[in-house]
């Protein structure tokens, strides 16, 4: 949509002599952008850790008006990450178990 919009002004509403300078300030002006938030952040910019962290911000700052507990919510969030994986384990151990058993009754109506 953005290469569409710049066609456009290019090609329809105005000239490519009129568009050149704006097209070199908008580029470089994102460049620098990006080169800020790696200054500032410290790692690469793209969309999805920009976008974690902007919610995280957000979260925190939305936390903090509301006097919500990110500490007690943290650890509830591990809590539960740690059922989850136990769970995945069980039901994995739960379904080779089922296979074994499905296996040795077909190995057993095969012999008979």
């Amino acid at each position: 949509s953005c290469l569409g919009f710049w066609s456009r002004l290019v090609w329809w509403d105005y000239s490519w002599d009129i568009m050149e300078p704006v097209t070199y300030f908008v580029t470089y002006g994102t460049a620098i952008v990006m080169y800020c938030y790696f200054v500032c952040v410290k790692s690469d910019y793209n969309f999805e850790t920009a976008k974690e962290r902007w919610n995280l911000r957000s979260f925190h700052k939305l936390a903090k008006r509301h006097g919500f507990d990110t500490d007690k919510y943290s650890s509830i969030a591990e809590q539960m990450k740690e059922i989850e994986d136990n769970l995945r384990q069980l039901e994995n151990i739960g379904l080779s178990l089922i296979w074994k058993r499905s296996v040795q009754c077909n190995e057993a109506c095969y012999k008979s």
